[in-house]
């Protein structure tokens, strides 16, 4: 059984800094942006998001998504991608703590040309203290 996702997080760490990013799109979009990599039709896209499931191959891609998606942080750290949650239950206390309090948060609609439109949200932690 594929567990319910209503968001998907991918959590950057930057090694110097120890600066931990955040960025979350919503079902809508992660379905869509997987299903625009994979060349499925807008109706498959569509079909996991009335299921509210994103099947392993889509979730698969979004992880390569989330992967390019680091550049979005590299004019204020060098981050890479560290890890993919589902739940947000899963997300380690510290990336919860950033979306808690970031240094920066921004809002995102996301628009794929022929798919639905999704949301996705960027958060910035601040440096740890002592660290780069």
């Amino acid at each position: 059984m594929t567990p319910k996702v209503p968001k998907v997080y991918g959590i950057y760490r930057e090694a110097a800094t120890n600066r931990v990013c955040i960025c979350v799109f919503d079902l809508v979009l992660a379905a869509n942006a997987g299903g625009a990599m994979l060349l499925f039709p807008p109706f498959a896209a569509s079909s996991a998001v009335r299921s509210g499931k994103l099947e392993p191959d889509l979730l698969e891609t979004i992880r390569e998504v989330l992967n390019i998606c680091s550049r979005f942080f590299h004019e204020t750290a060098r981050v890479v991608l560290s890890e993919v949650c589902c739940d947000l239950k899963d997300v380690p206390a510290d990336a919860a703590q950033v979306m808690k309090t970031p240094m920066l948060r921004m809002d995102v609609d996301a628009d794929i040309k022929g798919y639905d439109e999704g949301r996705l949200a960027l958060f910035i932690g601040k440096p740890v203290e002592g660290q780069g």
